[in-house]
């Protein structure tokens, strides 16, 4: 299969769960809280990229000078997927009680 249309399967995988998430998460937050939810998430994408790793056999070797630069893009990219988790939370709580009221 050439890697155009691979690419464009993919993309359109990863463009339906990304769409999916706001509808999963109003799902599941009521059972599981916004945070464990966001750390539950990174435990699947890194299982899941692991065996890509693995299977592709990707060598991941990190230059030194690299090591706090990557951490730190890491902490802010969780602080801003558990923020925008929980404004989603709450954004969905209002819409709920808009909607309460409108019935």
């Amino acid at each position: 299969m050439p890697n155009r249309v691979l690419g464009g399967i993919f993309l359109t995988i990863a463009a339906s769960i990304w769409g999916g998430m706001f509808v999963a998460v109003k799902l599941v937050v009521d059972i599981i809280p916004p945070i464990p939810l966001v750390w539950f998430r990174y435990l699947v994408a890194f299982v899941v990229l692991s065996m890509v790793v693995i299977y592709e056999g990707i060598n991941l070797k990190i230059d030194k000078k690299d090591i706090l630069l990557l951490i730190s893009i890491g902490i802010i990219l969780l602080l801003k997927n558990m923020e925008q988790c929980i404004l989603q939370h709450r954004w969905v709580q209002l819409l709920l009680r808009r909607h309460q009221h409108l019935c």
